[in-house]
């Protein structure tokens, strides 16, 4: 993992911020353009350390949990996270901004492209694309779909057997293969602590989202789709398959990158953003 040395270069700014039906929590800090990063759905906006205090240096750079993971209010009827951010957004004074998004939470972002074209600069979608795609249409990827729904089984009944450490290490072998020492801790106890919401879908099962393999045409903002080499084969099948779905997206596999990414493949994954980004 790079080791960044962000300095102080503006104070932060956090608190809650009333949405449909709740709250979500949020932090921001930097100058300069808006950027958004927005965790997966197996972690919360601690993923970011390191991207939130670099990025500072260049960006606006703002991050929250969505709603059930992290500090933000379990999800308790039907909601958008696309709405959530815009909420986020406009109570910020941010008109347009990059979006970085992580796994599942590609659909919060191509949703808000899709709803605000106007208010989105560039696309990073890491990971993602996954529930696009119905398993059925994977030609040679049994195997990954069957390696990715037996690991969810199991970690499903180790949780309801309260078997909640045996949970979180089936999701880090899944998904954490390339992390070690610290930073794999800093992970592991981050899932652990939104285990519930990662195993139950309490507030997910709320969410509801437009986007679709059949609308990733009428994206018009520019999008980089980044996975990494050591990430489950079915995501990396669905990743590319999303990048050639929308005009105009470059794609890339990053090596020694698992599905924590960012975490696993830190260097390269800063070049990239950066490339995309101009920094």
């Amino acid at each position: 993992m790079q080791q960044l040395n962000p300095g102080d270069y503006s104070s932060k700014r956090k608190g809650f911020i009333s949405v449909d039906g709740g709250k979500i929590y949020y932090e921001v800090k930097g100058t300069g353009p808006s950027l958004v990063l927005i965790h997966s759905a197996i972690s919360d906006s601690r993923l970011w350390d390191h991207e939130f205090e670099f990025l500072s240096r260049n960006f606006t750079t703002i991050r929250y949990d969505v709603r059930g993971l992290g500090r933000s209010a379990p999800a308790v009827e039907e909601y958008s996270d696309s709405s959530d951010l815009k909420i986020l957004l406009a109570s910020l004074g941010v008109a347009k901004a990059s979006i970085i998004a992580f796994s599942n939470s590609g659909r919060i972002a191509m949703d808000f492209a899709l709803m605000f074209p106007e208010r989105v600069e560039n696309m990073i979608l890491v990971g993602a694309g996954l529930g696009m795609f119905e398993p059925e249409e994977v030609d040679g990827l049994a195997q990954a779909v069957s390696n990715l729904e037996g690991a969810f089984s199991r970690l499903s009944e180790n949780y309801r057997n309260d078997e909640k450490d045996k949970s979180v290490e089936e999701l880090m072998n899944l998904f954490g293969s390339g992390l070690s020492g610290e930073v794999r801790d800093s992970a592991w106890n981050m899932v652990k602590e939104n285990l519930e919401e990662i195993v139950t879908d309490k507030s997910a099962s709320h969410a509801h989202f437009m986007i679709n393999k059949g609308n990733l045409k009428d994206i018009t903002s520019r999008v980089l789709v980044l996975v990494g080499e050591m990430d489950n084969p079915m995501i990396i099948w669905s990743s590319r398959r999303l990048a050639e779905g929308i005009p105009g997206a470059d794609f890339a596999i990053l090596p020694k990158g698992d599905h924590f990414l960012n975490l696993s493949a830190g260097d390269e994954f800063i070049k990239a953003v950066g490339k995309l980004l101009g920094f």
